[in-house]
């Protein structure tokens, strides 16, 4: 699992629009985006990972950002 942090007023859609570029570039076969939806699903050989924007409040470094 991998997360990272997008400033305030960041563009969504085109963070997702450039990870899933990222990630067909390295040969992963990637779904595209639905309309109004913030995630978008990608597998490789027997590997599937689901990519999302998602919400959370910020927390402290020492839990790498994730609530636990």
């Amino acid at each position: 699992m991998e997360h990272h942090a997008l400033p305030a007023g960041s563009d969504l859609r085109a963070a997702m629009v450039a990870k899933q570029t990222q990630l067909a570039a390295a040969g992963w076969r990637v779904n595209s985006i639905p309309k109004m939806c913030g995630f978008f699903f990608a597998d490789r050989d027997n590997e599937r990972v689901c990519v999302s924007v998602e919400c959370f409040e910020p927390t402290s470094t020492d839990t790498h950002g994730l609530r636990r």
